[in-house]
């Protein structure tokens, strides 16, 4: 399993480049499902999100990221 962490970008930056790295690797035929904790959701065609709401992933989110990630 491969993750990919994406921060601080603007939200035109992350959702092109998020789209770019489920096109290379669903071209490579892995498996990409987005766990999004944004303020604005990213929303990829062809691609499953999963929201992860309730704030900043290393403080109020840490005990929902790690069982998100398992349960993909």
């Amino acid at each position: 399993m491969h993750l990919i962490v994406m921060i601080g970008a603007q939200h035109a930056a992350r959702a092109a480049l998020a789209a770019y790295l489920a096109g290379l690797a669903q071209a490579r035929g892995h498996s990409v499902t987005l766990l999004d904790n944004c303020d604005t959701p990213l929303h990829l065609a062809g691609v499953p999100r999963v929201r992860l709401a309730g704030g900043c992933v290393c403080c109020g989110l840490a005990e929902a990221l790690i069982p998100a990630v398992w349960r993909l």
